[in-house]
């Protein structure tokens, strides 16, 4: 009868209910086994895996708290000629990028960071993701990279330009992209108009996070001029011969004319340049009281014994960029005082609270103090204004919006205190300047004078 009942059925019904019979007696023998009651019956054990897999998500164990990603592209030279400016970039990067997201003590401090890390915009946790990038000294990969990072990564913030020429081209990639792009490049000013910083015009998202160029010459000449002699009246400038030495040198001499200096000559050096006595020689004949020697600090430690040989200054010499830090290491014996200024503050010799602990953070976090770390000023400060241009903003993809915010922060930071951006997207601060009278230290610090010295492009 049994049988019977099986023809009945179609092949298929036939077939399942066969396979059926077949799975149900394996199990019957799998269930008995050998015997052995340690183990945990099969039926049971499919019964728990069926359990587990019809378990709601709800059950599994709290995921973190959604994070919200912020994409900031950092573009320097982090190799190559430019490499002593550059590397500074992706040092306060990293740095800003450790203490937002595991938030710091002085995130906390500083009114941005949550005690977990991260930050709150509109009561979302967000967290930063810098992408950089080293675009080795060449200009031509320095707007290729910040066009990746805008059209590919997405970024909505870019630290990008250095040397001042890189910065510039760059920004032909940022604006019409509305990607808000800060460079310590002090040439930014002849393009940082009040129309081109205006609502819609072409320059609205460029920052330019170093004073004016008048304002620093100003500032680190009457510092040098003051601690080196007060009663010098001829100096003699020694220039490097590329895009930013053409663009400072006329700054530098009417800042050192404004302080009661004649200058006869600017000397242009090359690049490639090794032995400077012949251009030392050539200075010397004006019979200077200073040389300043602008700007690679590197190559400046370097020259400045060539022109002691020869005695080419009657009162000092004065170096940019080399910290006194720095300084020491080289031993450089000399009779007459060397200045030196920092961009803006120094690591071995600073009278800012602030500075002193920024550079032992700086140091901590493994970055290496050198020539020219003082550049990483230039955009620590920065990261972190922005950060609060985006809470008061309540956005960080409006980018309207957060500009409009921008110009509001006044921030106490590192560099100053109320530190901010004026209505043509510019900062102003002042400068250290220190003078080793043979490895002894006196610093100065000097703020920017309020007015330009005549001559000044625009004024």
């Amino acid at each position: 009868m049994r049988s019977e009942r099986w023809r009945l059925l179609p092949n298929s019904r036939g077939l399942l209910a066969l396979l059926s019979l077949l799975v149900t007696a394996a199990m019957i023998v799998a269930a008995c086994g050998d015997g052995d009651d340690d183990g945990e019956p099969a039926v049971a054990q499919a019964q728990v895996q069926q359990q587990e897999q019809e378990q709601p998500q709800a059950e599994a164990p709290a995921a973190e708290e959604e994070v919200i990603w912020i994409d900031i592209g950092v573009v320097a030279p982090s190799s190559g000629s430019y490499e002593v400016f550059g590397h500074t970039y992706e040092a306060s990067g990293k740095l800003v990028e450790h203490e937002i997201n595991t938030g710091a003590q002085y995130c906390i401090d500083q009114g941005v960071c949550e005690p977990g890390g991260g930050f709150m915009i509109d009561g979302k946790l967000h967290k930063l993701r810098i992408h950089f990038r080293d675009d080795r000294s060449d200009i031509n990969a320095h707007v290729a990279l910040v066009q990746e990072l805008v059209r590919d990564v997405g970024i909505v913030a870019c630290m990008c330009g250095t040397p001042h020429d890189f910065a510039v081209a760059s920004s032909k990639v940022t604006q019409p992209a509305k990607v808000l792009h800060f460079s310590g490049s002090s040439t930014l000013e002849e393009i940082l108009t009040a129309e081109a910083t205006a609502v819609g015009g072409e320059n609205h998202y460029l920052f330019q996070t170093e004073t004016r160029e008048w304002q620093r010459s100003g500032s680190i000449m009457k510092g040098g001029v003051d601690l080196l002699d007060p009663n010098s009246e001829v100096s003699v400038i020694m220039m490097l011969n590329d895009a930013t030495g053409q663009f400072l040198a006329p700054y530098i001499k009417r800042a050192l004319e404004a302080n009661g200096q004649t200058v006869p000559e600017i000397i242009y050096w090359d690049p490639a340049t090794t032995d400077f006595s012949p251009l030392f020689s050539r200075a010397k004949a004006h019979d200077p009281d200073i040389i300043v020697f602008m700007y690679d600090p590197d190559r400046a430690i370097q020259a400045i014994p060539q022109a002691l040989e020869i005695g080419a200054a009657n009162s000092g010499y004065f170096m940019f960029g080399i910290d006194p830090a720095e300084f020491r290491k080289r031993d450089l014996d000399s009779d007459l005082p060397i200045a030196m200024a920092c961009v803006p503050l120094c690591h071995g010799e600073t009278d800012r609270a602030e500075a002193r602990e920024y550079w032992v953070r700086y140091d901590a976090f493994g970055n290496e103090l050198r020539s020219f770390s003082s550049v990483s000023l230039l955009t620590y400060d920065d990261y972190y204004m922005l950060i609060k241009a985006y809470q008061a903003a309540g956005t960080f993809e409006d980018s309207d919006a957060v500009v409009a915010a921008l110009l509001d922060v006044r921030y106490d930071g590192v560099i100053a205190d109320g530190f901010f951006f004026d209505d043509r997207h510019i900062v102003a601060h002042g400068t250290e300047v220190c003078v080793s009278r043979q490895g002894v230290f006196e610093c100065q610090f000097t703020p920017p004078p309020a007015t330009p010295p005549p001559g000044t492009p625009g004024f």
